[in-house]
């Protein structure tokens, strides 16, 4: 009590209340009205500019899943060209020139996304490197030995740019649990699952076409065995959080 009686009774008052004491009433209503319209103007303003920010955020989300669905059917596409390109080196068959121009013209539209949406994914990095790579193996005139470590390279890149627009997307980051899970599994998990099969399909066909498993393509199958199954369970686990 005695508290209380001390802060009401106290000098700091005097100087507001002197200057009610000289105002008239209309001029104290304003002043009042003002005193509980400032914290509310503060509010909406904060609400208004949360919004915002949210907005900002869901549409940097949705250039990612632009930027992302490009750089899948690129990954598509590679992996015909990697099979096409492996039967040739194995000595068969192949319409090698058909997948070659499906993947490049594929690659046109991500370089289209790219040109619209790299700087504000921050993305030009990882780009270059598949881009440069894709060119490297799959030109007319590549001088590179089209191994199966080099065609290995070119969706490795691709997966490497999937995993940088994801980060800088913001769609690593969703608040929201259920899209966020289906993001893990269809951003994170998928490519390497994809990854893991296709070098899969690459090294059983080495193995059957030469009709021997030497103990380099048995590791090789083990390794990308255990990715697969590591990645394709990592994959189901976040689609049945959705």
């Amino acid at each position: 009590k005695k508290v209380f009686t001390l802060v009401i009774e106290s000098s700091l008052w005097k100087p507001p209340a002197m200057l009610m004491h000289q105002l008239r009433f209309g001029s104290k209503m304003a002043l009042i009205s003002a005193a509980f319209l400032l914290p509310i103007i503060w509010l909406v303003f904060s609400y208004v500019g949360l919004q915002m920010e949210q907005l900002r955020f869901v549409e940097r989300e949705r250039q990612g899943v632009r930027y992302a669905v490009a750089t899948y059917a690129v990954l598509d596409k590679a992996s015909s060209w990697r099979h096409q390109a492996l039967s040739v080196n194995l000595g068969e068959s192949a319409d090698l020139q058909t997948s070659r121009w499906a993947l490049l013209a594929q690659q046109q539209k991500l370089a289209e996304i790219h040109t619209e949406l790299g700087s504000e994914l921050d993305s030009e990095a990882a780009y270059m490197k598949a881009a440069s790579v894709m060119q490297m193996v799959t030109s007319d005139t590549a001088t590179t030995p089209r191994t199966t470590e080099t065609l290995d390279m070119v969706s490795g890149t691709l997966i490497a740019l999937l995993a940088t627009i994801t980060d800088n997307s913001g769609l690593a980051l969703d608040p929201d649990l259920p899209s966020y899970y289906l993001m893990s599994a269809a951003l994170m998990h998928g490519p390497r699952v994809i990854d893991a099969t296709i070098s899969l399909r690459s090294q059983g066909y080495v193995a059957l076409k030469s009709g021997q498993t030497t103990p380099e393509i048995a590791a090789r199958i083990g390794a990308h065995s255990a990715i697969a199954l590591h990645e394709l369970q990592g994959a189901k686990i976040a689609l049945a959080k959705v």
